[in-house]
């Protein structure tokens, strides 16, 4: 009897090619997670204001290359240049709009469905892929992200660029090609966020460990692993704004609490971050759960072997190392920073699945049920959840102001809001400039700016306030008469 050839497995008489599989299976069901992704996406996406970051983005990209990154470069606390360049190209085709920026990143939030099959199914299988790109499409935060005008699904996509190149470059050793593509797309996550070093750290280490085992040195993995950090170098040496926020941090500036870091990153990566005060005691309850779940994941596929060793070692590092670090490092990191957990995270929530399938009907009902109380309870938040009415309020005053009339905003944090919404440029104070507001300083100010102007307006206060005594309220409502108060919501 003779051989199949490799690529076809006999069937009942027929020869049912595994390619022909691979497109029935595989890339219909990627063609229909794509479009479900899209759609959760696409709805009501210019239907909220931008909340503070997002002016940011939109106002940081539209200084042009140049000018976004000097200004990225003297400012402290900022992040590198590379995602808001690619958004003022962007912003060039399809402008400045609330739709437009967002879409770039929906864009984004897309693409990293089908990379996220992609390399699954290379480090493991199609099934696997197809489950964990099922998981990516419904997930909260992919969604919430989705819909900002950020660089958070960016960093997922170039990480699984990067793990894919990675994994590449050690299997075809003779194609170093790989290494550069690593090292490239490495670089440049590195310049989209600071925090995808600990995407480096991870795949260093996971190199170290490779290299004792194989008891081989790879030099052209070490030269890939090595550049990177010149560039950091680079770019250190001429950022005088990340070299005071290192300053700043050391000297204990913007140092949050272990309990803090763990509340803002674990519920996030699930759940998106939602933005009402306390969130009800089911949230944590489903977020614990979820966790759980990939932890069963982890545990399981190792004692099964469902994973080859080295490739749940290489998942387990990316999952580890980022949380690790997250919470080690003396910053306040967020749940959005680290997007890139998620890509094992996915992978091992599916295996989390599989082992409970594996003990029966009514455990992969359990296991269905937590994922799909996650997603509901995600996305019901950030569908239903606000980012402010700054732009209602300046569309308030503009419809009402008259020619001369100044503004006062008691939030100088609000400046690139203000910048994105005051279309007519209306002249503002910003008070405090800086630090606490003083009675007597509140009263200098305001009462220049009424020589020079016969009526102002104050506010909108947005979500916070430089002036919680309300000092200049109580100047305006001594010295002046109140023409109209309204708040909105």
């Amino acid at each position: 009897m003779s051989r199949a050839p490799e690529n076809e497995i006999p069937m009942a008489g027929v020869h049912l090619s595994r390619r022909s599989r691979s497109w029935g299976l595989g890339r219909w069901t990627m063609v229909v997670l794509v479009l479900v992704a899209f759609a959760l996406g696409i709805y009501n996406l210019g239907g909220r204001e931008f909340w503070l970051d997002e002016a940011l983005s939109a106002n940081v990209s539209g200084l042009g290359w140049a000018g976004a990154t000097a200004h990225l470069r003297s400012s402290p606390f900022e992040h590198p240049p590379f995602y808001f360049l690619t958004l003022n190209i962007w912003q060039q085709v399809a402008g400045t709009t609330e739709f437009a920026l967002r879409f770039f990143s929906l864009l984004w939030g897309v693409l990293f469905i089908p990379l996220l099959y992609v390399v699954t199914k290379r480090l493991a299988s199609e099934r696997l892929g197809l489950f964990a790109a099922l998981l990516a499409t419904i997930s909260p935060f992919m969604v919430a992200y989705s819909q900002e005008a950020r660089m958070y699904t960016m960093l997922p996509c170039l990480a699984l660029l990067a793990l894919l190149a990675f994994w590449n470059g050690l299997e075809r050793e003779d194609q170093p090609v790989w290494w550069l593509a690593y090292l490239v797309v490495m670089t440049l996550g590195a310049l989209t966020h600071y925090f995808f070093v600990l995407v480096w750290i991870a795949t260093a280490l996971y190199l170290l460990l490779d290299s004792l085992r194989r008891r081989k040195v790879r030099w052209w993995a070490i030269a890939a692993q090595g550049l990177p950090l010149l560039a950091a170098g680079v770019w250190l040496a001429s950022s005088q704004g990340l070299r005071g926020s290192l300053l700043r941090i050391a000297q204990g500036e913007a140092v949050f609490s272990l309990a803090y870091k763990l509340n803002k990153i674990m519920p996030a990566l699930l759940l998106a971050e939602m933005e009402v005060q306390q969130p009800p005691p089911g949230a944590y309850i489903l977020m614990a759960l979820g966790w759980l779940l990939i932890l069963l994941g982890v545990l399981w596929s190792r004692r099964a072997r469902v994973l080859e060793a080295r490739t749940w070692l290489l998942l387990v590092l990316t999952l580890v190392v980022p949380l690790a670090g997250a919470l080690v490092v003396p910053y306040g990191v967020l749940g959005r920073h680290l997007g890139y957990v998620l890509i094992p995270g996915f992978i091992f929530m599916a295996l989390g699945l599989l082992a409970l399938h594996r003990r029966g009907t009514v455990a992969l009902g359990v296991g269905v049920l937590i994922l799909m109380l996650l997603s509901s309870l995600g996305l019901l938040t950030h569908y239903t959840s606000s980012s402010g009415s700054f732009g209602q309020a300046m569309a308030y005053i503009d419809r009402r102001g008259q020619p001369g009339d100044s503004l006062i905003l008691s939030q100088p944090l609000q400046q690139h809001l203000a910048v994105y919404y005051n279309e007519l440029e209306w002249p503002i104070l910003y008070l405090p400039p800086a630090g606490r507001p003083t009675a007597v300083g509140v009263d200098q100010a305001l009462r220049a700016l009424s020589q020079k102007h016969e009526r102002l307006w104050l506010g909108p206060a947005g979500a916070s306030t430089a002036d919680p005594e309300k000092l200049a309220e109580q100047w305006l409502a001594a010295n002046a008469f109140p023409v109209s108060y309204t708040h909105l919501t």
